[in-house]
């Protein structure tokens, strides 16, 4: 679940918080090392992969707490409510469901993805200026079940609600227009509760039927983290891909972490001519004679195209065209200011310099990064992206729908949204996401660089949700 590689900020003020981070594990205790701390307690704000996996233990999603009944119109989704109850003994019912949809379109809950799958529902707007309610496309029956509306076909809305920015909350609990920022266990209907958090160290979860501890233990220092999974203070550790050369060749090294695909964002609204003629350098230097699996320590592969992730094959007409530019021009490559991209960026720019190119990178927040790309201020972008979902509606649309909130590049060609549109309402799925992408390659907003797996040391396997 990760957007462009952005931080939020952290704003919990969280009471009765013990140094339980040193304390030696117990018997009944699974520990999962993370490289970052939880962002937010509220599903609707999940930003990154480690938020979203340790309130997906508390909050289940609509998808999880619902059944798909089926369609009778291609916008009309059927749903009914699982039997489920929320940690203080409420049932999850449809309403539930309801206001958790409603709460993703509020901008006071900070909701990004959330919001923008929602925005699909008819009446969405209205309902976020105020002018009606409820959300006039969900529609609770007499028999508990939930309909669903769209205002316009969407092929993977249905694996949208699967998503951790829909974790059900409790309508009777939580405020509509303010964040969760407490632990109370009456406000999911997970079968885990928080136990105990001590922000910036550890996060504890219960399991309310056996009892089993489940501890998210914060290390953002890649040798503590191998040194606490050494002497077997852990079961699950996780590393970036540049951490590699931290965990080698160990016995218990897997590749199962989360994959993002790497990419250099061009802002059309800056210098396209200079963009483009870095696009054809990138695409003839990095593609063909950079081995990324020797520079960032075997766990990356080349990202020939934006499709990758989702399985989908560029048609053979798309890709770069002229590889036979040599640039006199400056190049300025920005990314956030966090430790995991820095040696990612570093290889990306020396890469470029030992080919003859005046590259640099420059590092600033992330806040102000994506303020000042939004207003067109940043010609170059280091990012990444993490699937959402499976399948070729993911990546494409996502990035590049001139109305996605997830076009950080402002990117708008009216021929490639039709065709995103006519993938979504099911006609020709994965041919018309293959000639958007060549469209989208012409246009120059945007160039993969690769594809890099996280990496895991573990004994064991982590507990279901």
């Amino acid at each position: 679940m990760t957007r462009t590689l952005a931080i939020l900020a952290v704003t919990l003020i969280l009471a009765g918080c013990s140094k339980m981070s040193d304390t030696p594990r117990k018997s009944n205790e699974y520990v999962w090392l993370t490289r970052y701390d939880v962002k937010t307690l509220d599903p609707a704000a999940i930003q990154d992969w480690t938020t979203g996996k340790v309130l997906s233990y508390v909050y289940p999603s609509i998808g999880q707490l619902c059944e798909d009944m089926g369609q009778d119109k291609p916008t009309v989704y059927y749903l009914k409510v699982k039997d489920a109850k929320f940690g203080n003994g409420d049932p999850v019912t449809a309403d539930d469901i309801r206001f958790t949809l409603e709460r993703c379109l509020l901008p006071e809950n900070q909701s990004g993805l959330g919001n923008q799958f929602a925005s699909e529902i008819i009446g969405s707007e209205d309902f976020t200026n105020g002018k009606s309610e409820h959300l006039q496309g969900v529609k609770l029956q007499p028999d508990g079940s939930v309909v669903i509306q769209l205002s316009h076909i969407d092929a993977s809305f249905i694996n949208k609600l699967k998503n951790t920015a829909f974790g059900v909350v409790n309508h009777k609990t939580v405020a509509l227009r303010k964040p969760i920022t407490d632990t109370n266990p009456g406000y999911g209907a997970g079968n885990w509760t928080f136990e105990s958090v001590e922000t910036g160290r550890e996060w504890k979860l219960k399991q309310t039927k056996t009892g089993q501890i489940l501890r998210f233990r914060f290390a953002g220092d890649s040798a503590n983290r191998l040194n606490l999974f050494d002497t077997n203070q852990a079961d699950y550790a996780m590393f970036a891909a540049h951490e590699a050369g931290v965990v080698g060749k160990h016995a218990n090294l897997d590749k199962g972490g989360p994959t993002t695909l790497v990419y250099l964002q061009f802002n059309p609204k800056t210098k396209p001519e200079l963009t483009k003629e870095l696009r054809y350098q990138v695409g003839s230097i990095v593609h063909a004679n950079t081995d990324f699996a020797k520079v960032l320590g075997g766990v990356v592969t080349p990202a020939s195209n934006f499709l990758a992730l989702s399985g989908t094959d560029p048609l053979p007409s798309s890709g770069i065209s002229n590889p036979k530019i040599v640039s006199k021009a400056h190049f300025e490559i920005t990314y956030a200011e966090i430790g995991m991209q820095n040696p990612s960026v570093e290889a990306v720019v020396t890469t470029l310099r030992s080919a003859g190119m005046d590259v640099q990178g420059r590092a600033m927040p992330s806040g102000a990064m994506l303020e000042k790309n939004a207003k067109g201020e940043i010609p170059i972008l280091f990012t990444g992206w993490q699937p959402d979902f499976d399948g070729p509606l993911n990546t494409i649309p996502m990035l590049f729908h001139s109305k996605s909130s997830e076009n950080h590049s402002g990117y708008n060609n009216p021929q490639v949204d039709l065709l995103i549109e006519e993938a979504q309402r099911g006609i020709d799925t994965t041919k018309n996401i293959q000639k958007a992408y060549a469209l989208i390659e012409q246009d120059t907003p945007g160039v993969p660089l690769y594809i890099q797996r996280d990496l895991v040391l573990k004994r064991s396997d982590p507990p279901a949700p």
